[in-house]
């Protein structure tokens, strides 16, 4: 596969949703304007900010490598909303998305986009730098996946992909009904199952840290009780699509269940909540038994 076969890069969208972001977009869409394969454009949605969000982002106007500019203002709805409207304003066949404190290397576009020459691939990523202030870890993402033979399962049970690593053909978006924004949390894990889950469709994750994702203390990651109820809400609405496309569905659905409980729990701990740890450990059994007799409905 030759990049020469890929979608050109004017026909990508970068979709960068963005949110009190005044401080982060600057250095997001300079990593845009240093792409050695150039997008035809990008999409900022500010997604009602009460900062210099709007003025940062419109300050990139033709300074983007060839690349145009859009800007947005809507009301505070959300991340997965601010995609949802960047995309509709988007005219590219592919998306590449981006958030606002989040920035990419270089070579992000060009390396991932020969992926996207084979028709059936929906969607591709990649591995991940995680910049915590000063400290700096590389995350293989890439080590998860098993290639195309048990790839849903895979991701059901552990959510390996990205956002700020992903190239998605616009069609699949459009098919699955893009992010649903009635989530408090983990939108953008739901919509790549949603697509994973079609048979017709693949994902590829390939090795190499082509992203560097920002922590921040006010991030959608720090709300730890929002997230594992987002999660036990996901793992039940793919149930059914893991029990036909998986042998051991109740295996995977049961590990991924005390994957929640256990990421929960440990984000919990490591802010010192030892109380709500504790009860995130007393919730377990539980939550693996509504998993267990879901899963027993739906083979």
């Amino acid at each position: 596969m030759t990049a020469d076969a890929a979608p050109a890069a004017l026909d990508v969208s970068v979709i960068v949703p963005a949110w009190r972001a005044a401080a982060t977009i600057p250095r997001a869409l300079a990593s845009v304007a240093a792409q050695t394969a150039p997008p035809r454009e990008v999409v900022v949605v500010d997604d009602g900010s009460d900062d210099a969000t709007l003025a940062a982002a419109r300050a990139w106007d033709g300074r983007l490598g060839g690349a145009a500019l859009r800007v947005v203002a809507q009301g505070h709805r959300g991340a997965g909303a601010a995609r949802n409207r960047a995309m509709a304003e988007a005219a590219g066949r592919v998306f590449a998305f981006l958030d606002a404190d989040d920035e990419w290397l270089p070579d992000k576009l060009a390396r991932s986009l020969p992926h996207l020459a084979d028709p059936d691939v929906a969607f591709v990523a990649h591995d991940m730098i995680v910049s915590d202030g000063a400290a700096e870890t590389t995350v293989d993402c890439a080590r998860h996946f098993p290639g195309d033979a048990g790839a849903f399962a895979a991701l059901f049970r552990r959510g390996f992909v990205a956002t700020s690593t992903v190239l998605a053909r616009r069609e699949a978006i459009e098919a699955a009904g893009g992010f649903d924004d009635t989530l408090l949390s983990g939108q953008d894990y739901e919509l790549w199952l949603t697509i994973a889950g079609d048979a017709r469709r693949r994902f590829v994750v390939f090795p190499g840290a082509l992203t560097r994702y920002h922590v921040t203390a006010g991030g959608i990651t720090s709300h730890v009780e929002r997230r594992r109820r987002a999660a036990l809400l996901i793992a039940h609405r793919h149930l059914a699509t893991l029990a036909t496309r998986d042998a051991s569905a109740l295996r995977t659905a049961l590990a991924r269940g005390a994957i929640i409980a256990y990421e929960a729990a440990s984000a919990h701990a490591r802010a010192g909540r030892w109380t709500a740890a504790a009860s995130d450990g007393f919730a377990l059994p539980g939550d693996l038994a509504r998993i267990a007799a879901h899963v027993r409905t739906v083979r």
